[in-house]
């Protein structure tokens, strides 16, 4: 499952580390890999809690992320878009059963393969099975959904041997004496284990400006060194301008393309140079007095892309269309044409509702196919468009709405979803339909109606007063207000000021007793406010912007927050309850 980076002796005797600094950064860039956006690992915690072994890896950046974990001794394999979007994930299982659908197709279309993995999951939000497959010649990975419908399939070749990155501390006791011994610093290496189980270790170092190439057995025995130095960088020759006049005379009939002035230990130079002649590229090796060392000549290729149509597609493609996409019909189709010889075919295919991008070689074999996946868009729905299932549901249930806003999410081209907001009486419903209009899901918030002030205890609700008069006899009004969602008491008794709390039935739900504290309130910022409010206001007012606030204590303890935001065009004043739980919510 995981992807490994493969570190071997021939790369390093090829010369790709060419001084210390860019050495350096080589290391870098294979430990730490790409960034992983903190959206990608964000979802993976909250859609699995629990999560242990987290790995991250990149299949394209910025676009698309994998993540590999384990999960209540469970393996799982999931992949993300940038905002998080889990698009597939698999849990590895050796009780995972597959279908009779998934078999018959397998059976049918991978005659003589061995099944190495299966696992269940999602694709695109539906459950999918993923399984490796392999024979002598190749690897080959499906994805089919519960219908045995094939989704995506990738093929490979056969690796003979298994790779794994080394790190400094992993390296056997006789390994790090002899790197000791000889004063090389590691710099990266592999542990290669074959067919046969037998391992041997590849170990790349540097002493100086020379680069080892070491080969050690299971013992840590070594069987093969090899070094080279590290010359000095390549110097760019930006034009010919910078070239001696021996080098100028010798290349007089060319066009000078770009070139690099090499440059040995004991300071001899050499031009490597990037020449052209007669639609030709030609590469030629120089030395100081104008000698011509070394030639080649290649012809320019004449590359270009050609659209095709249905009918122009090979036979070869079009038979396999027809057995692994039934019903296909072609949408755009690309040959890459080299020196009038096509290389490739890129095709885009449609089969129903559902995309795919199919490649082929130039001789019609198929290489690799991926189910296209098509984000969801969202368009406005208006009062005059809302679909008749929704309206005898809105007529029944919420009797006297007003329409405020809605939206339609679709995908390929098939809606899924309907959200509608409407307002009846003091509050707002937030309305989720499904793409037959059946209702799915629903939320009220309640709106905030302005608190009328209690001027004297006869304007209080009489089952408050019967409450305090039972429970804190002797009390002395002060003041009140009284809105659509609670009742505040302001009282005192034997001369303390407390505070009472009634939810809209004129119910109690607590009284606040006093101490040297009293009621106070300070600045809100946003880093005060709690985790639960935060996530509320993310989830319902995307890109909200705090504009002010306050919170509200009595007697040092924290009994309320207000504020004022502004989410896209509109601004809204809202509070929250001590402990973050939004009480009133109204549009300004």
């Amino acid at each position: 499952m995981k992807t490994k980076i493969i570190l071997s002796a021939f790369m390093f005797s090829l010369g790709l580390v060419a001084c210390k600094d860019a050495t350096n950064q080589e290391i870098q860039i294979l430990e730490n890999s790409e960034t992983i956006p903190s959206s990608v690992r964000k979802s993976i915690a909250e859609s699995f809690s629990g999560a242990t072994e987290v790995n991250y890896s990149v299949i394209e950046k910025n676009k698309i992320y994998s993540s590999e974990f384990n999960r209540n001794e469970e393996n799982f394999e999931a992949k993300l878009d940038f905002n998080g979007k889990i698009l597939e994930v698999y849990s590895f299982s050796s009780s995972t059963t597959l279908p009779e659908v998934v078999t018959n197709y397998i059976t049918k279309n991978f005659e003589g393969y061995k099944i190495v993995t299966s696992s269940l999951g999602k694709y695109n939000d539906k459950e999918a099975y993923k399984i490796n497959l392999k024979n002598d010649k190749e690897t080959v990975t499906i994805i089919l959904n519960t219908n045995g419908e094939l989704l995506s399939e990738f093929r490979s070749l056969k690796i003979e041997s298994k790779y794994y990155p080394l790190k400094e501390t992993e390296l056997l006791p006789a390994i790090v004496t002899y790197l000791k011994e000889k004063s090389i610093s590691f710099v990266g290496g592999v542990a290669v284990v074959d067919l046969n189980n037998a391992k041997t270790f590849s170990i790349s170092g540097k002493k100086g400006n020379e680069i080892f190439a070491l080969s050690f057995d299971s013992n840590g025995a070594l069987l093969k060194s090899t070094s080279y130095t590290i010359p000095k960088a390549p110097q760019y020759i930006k034009s010919k301008d910078e070239l001696p006049s021996e080098v100028l005379n010798a290349i007089k009939e060319y066009v000078f393309e770009k070139g690099f002035v090499l440059e040995d230990k004991n300071g001899v130079k050499t031009y490597n140079l990037i020449l052209s002649k007669n639609k030709a590229i030609v590469e030629m090796l120089i030395d100081a007095s104008g000698k011509i060392i070394k030639t080649s000549e290649k012809k320019v290729p004449v590359i270009s892309s050609e659209e095709i149509s249905t009918e122009a597609l090979p036979e070869v493609i079009k038979q396999y269309l027809n057995e692994k996409f039934a019903g296909w019909v072609l949408q755009k189709a690309n040959t890459t044409v080299v020196n009038n010889e096509k290389i490739d075919y890129k095709l885009l295919i449609k089969v129903g509702n559902d995309a795919y991008n199919v490649y082929f070689n130039g001789k019609g074999v198929f290489i690799i196919s991926s189910k296209v996946y098509v984000a969801p868009s969202i368009k406005e729905l208006n009062k005059t468009t809302i679909p008749a299932g929704i309206l005898a549901y809105l007529n029944k249930n919420h009797a006297g709405w007003s329409f405020e806003k809605g939206s339609i999410t679709s995908q390929n081209s098939e809606i899924t979803e309907y959200m509608v907001v409407v307002k009846t009486d003091n509050a707002l419903w937030y309305l989720y339909f499904d793409g037959k209009e059946v209702y799915k899901t629903g939320k009220k918030v309640e709106l905030y109606v302005a608190p009328v002030t209690l001027k004297s205890k006869e304007d209080i609700n009489l089952v408050i007063v019967a409450y305090l008069d039972k429970n804190y006899p002797g009390w002395s009004f002060t003041q009140g207000t009284q809105s659509s969602m609670e009742t505040l008491i302001y009282f005192k008794l034997n001369n303390l000021l407390h505070v009472g709390f009634f939810n809209k039935n004129n119910e109690f739900v607590k009284i606040l007793k006093p101490s040297s504290g009293g009621l106070t309130t300070k600045e809100l910022k946003k880093e005060s406010l709690p985790k639960s409010t935060i996530e509320y206001l993310d989830k319902n007012h995307q890109g909200w912007v705090l504009n002010r606030g306050s919170i509200s204590f009595f007697n040092n303890d924290i009994i309320g927050y207000e504020m004022n935001i502004t989410a896209g065009d509109k601004k809204w004043m809202m509070t929250f309850d001590e402990k973050g739980n939004v009480k009133v919510i109204v549009r300004l």
